[in-house]
């Protein structure tokens, strides 16, 4: 009688715990809207939209806790010139990371950066609104219409 109870201790003891997926990230509702663009004014339009960052899991042996964000070149791309209705003809715009649209983001070509988020502590949960910062410069003259452009987000630690 008393091995069994040992037995079974042992058992319970030795049994592994579910494992816990490692972190993922991924964004989610990024979009961005200039509005109607006159040309001829000399203004620059500028526009903030903002993507979401959701993330799960906790980070795996390893993983850092970061991830960074980059968008693509869109229709062009390349991330450093950006083009609503893609090339030739598409009209000049750019998104930053920052406010005072000094920071080009892109993917860490052409003088474009990623943007880096941390991700420190244990959170098993993790959801962040990021800001878009976007202008288009006041000195283009574009054929009327819609201007639309699809841009690629990837997430990686």
């Amino acid at each position: 009688m008393r091995r069994s109870a040992m037995l079974i201790a042992m058992l319970l003891i030795a049994a592994p715990e579910p494992a816990e997926a490692a972190r993922q990230c991924n964004v989610r509702n990024f979009s961005i809207d200039f509005g109607n663009y006159v040309p001829g004014l000399g203004m620059a339009v500028h526009a903030v939209g903002s993507l979401q960052l959701l993330c799960s899991g906790r980070p795996a042996a390893g993983q850092p806790d970061f991830v960074l964000i980059t968008i693509g070149g869109g229709l062009t791309g390349n991330p450093a010139d950006r083009r609503l209705g893609g090339l030739p003809d598409g009209l000049p715009y750019q998104l930053f990371k920052d406010a005072a649209y000094s920071q080009i983001w892109g993917d860490d070509t052409g003088g474009t950066t990623s943007l880096r988020v941390d991700l420190s502590g244990n959170q098993r949960r993790i959801r962040l609104t990021i800001p878009v910062y976007a202008r288009i410069e006041g000195t283009e003259d574009p054929l009327p219409g819609p201007y639309a452009d699809n841009l690629l987000v990837e997430t990686s630690f």
